[in-house]
């Protein structure tokens, strides 16, 4: 039993150094795109779920304990223990599983607002609301832009989004209403259009570039 408490205190001591180790470390393939930070969580959560299986087990067996133990207070002792340190490594585990948040949040702040798709606010603060945001206009379940001209069209704006002129991201095809600059005003101008393949396909041929 002693063992197996410390195996949980040292998990649960490294879970609370992941967001000083991990921030900036990243895999090369296959793990390309994979953090350090997000392979180690995905780590806790294994040993999370696998303690959550193992908990019944450890109580099956203390209670196979006191059933037997037949007036045996060493029996009787083993069960209270085996039930004891399996409530404080519960607790441990659930500490590790939460603590990692709670501390990235502190050293870091909270995550960015996400743009949800549907609810006419501004989520994200960025001035663009629901399917005008570019976080949106690339979702065809949440702002479908039918024919694929159109919404092919719209991922080009979403790609080259802040975009100016002398910038390698300019797309002229984007910036739609020739300002030069992609913004949501390009946005707004594709998305006005949805539904007609024929002025999608006209913005999609128009190749003129206003930069000088």
């Amino acid at each position: 039993m002693k063992t197996y408490f410390k195996i949980i205190c040292l998990i649960f001591l490294f879970s609370l150094l992941i967001p000083l180790l991990t921030k900036a470390i990243t895999f090369g393939p296959p793990f390309e795109g994979l953090t350090f930070e997000k392979l180690t969580e995905n780590i806790i959560n294994f040993i999370f779920w696998v303690a959550m299986a193992i908990v019944p087990i450890l109580i099956i067996v203390a209670a196979f304990y006191f059933l037997t133990s037949a007036g045996d207070p060493e029996k009787t002792r083993t069960a209270k223990r085996i039930i004891f340190y399996t409530i404080i490594g519960l607790i441990i585990i659930f500490l590790a599983k939460g603590i990692p948040g709670i501390i990235r949040q502190l050293l870091f702040g909270p995550p960015p607002p996400v743009e949800i798709c549907n609810n006419s606010i501004d989520d994200d603060g960025d001035g663009l609301t629901d399917c005008l945001d570019p976080d949106c206009v690339i979702d065809p379940v949440a702002c479908p832009c039918p024919p694929e001209i159109c919404h092919d069209l719209l991922v080009l704006v979403v790609n080259s989004y802040g975009a100016k002129c002398g910038d390698p991201k300019y797309n002229p095809i984007a910036d739609a209403n020739k300002d030069k600059v992609v913004n949501m005003y390009d946005a707004v101008t594709v998305t006005s259009q949805c539904g007609d393949a024929v002025a999608c396909q006209a913005m999609w041929n128009d190749t003129s570039n206003p930069c000088p």
